[in-house]
Parts: structure tokens; sequence; C-alpha cells
């Protein structure tokens, strides 16, 4: 079974198709610190600020743990031919794509392949969102 863990903006409208989708935008925006605005849930900074949100850290651990068990059951359905999809894809939303949802999708996607899992990580708007931030910054407009 194929593992993909994606990260995406709710800003840029189109729902990415997948498996298990979380809406991030619960935790606090990283945009908002200035200092952090032209970086990326990639960043250690940025990882280390999102998850020292209060509650952060507890619900990423729930929710490896509901992955955890979610995964065997969907590859022992798949490997008796039930209709399970072989690849199973987990997508996480924050409004950009550049903060949150990039740096929950980077620590899944790692702590899965840690687990034996083979996972691919992708960061569909991130990208996209970094220009525009690096675009202003550029030009000196405020956000």
């Amino acid at each position: 079974m194929k593992i993909k863990v994606i990260s995406f903006g709710f800003k840029y409208k189109h729902l990415p198709e997948a498996s298990i989708l979380f809406d991030l935008r619960f935790l606090d925006n990283p945009y908002w610190q200035p200092e952090m605005r032209t970086m990326t849930g990639l960043d250690e900074k940025v990882s280390d600020f999102i998850m020292s949100v209060p509650g952060a850290s507890e619900f990423y651990d729930n929710y490896k743990r509901t992955i955890e068990q979610v995964l065997p059951l969907a590859q022992k359905k798949e490997s008796k031919g039930g209709d399970i999809q072989s690849e199973i894809v987990i997508a996480f939303g924050c409004t950009g794509g550049q903060h949150r949802s990039v740096a929950f999708a980077e620590r899944l996607g790692k702590d899965l392949k840690k687990d034996g899992y083979k996972v691919t990580i992708s960061h569909r708007d991130l990208q996209k969102s970094l220009k525009k931030e690096l675009a202003k910054v550029k030009e000196g407009a405020k956000p």
C-alpha cells in the first residue's frame, strides 16, 4: 500500500482528493509572526512554533495514533481485495499551505517512514504561497 501525505492551502480552493483530510486552521498561524512570514513549515523554527501552540503536540500525537490504527486495517483489507484504494492520501490544509499544513505533513510523513511505510510527501501550494510572500517583501508591502 502506498501512502501519500500532502499539504495544501484552503485559499487556493480545490480540495485535494484524499482518503483523510484535516483542517489545521484552528492552530495559531506563524504567518502573523513577521520573522516567519517568508519561512515555511520546512523550517525548524516554524515547525517548533507550530508544535509549541497549546494543544498542537497533543493533537498530533492523537492523530498519529489514529493513523497508526487505520493503516494496518487498510492494508489487511487491501490484501483481501477489499473495496479500499491501494493508495491512502492523507491531506493537511491550512490557510495558504505554507506553514501549519507543511509542518504536519512533513512530521507525519517522516514518522510513517520510520515505521516502515512507503510514503511520499508533497506540498501542493507551498511554492505558490512562498512566492507571493517574497514578492510582497520585495515590494515593501504589508500583509
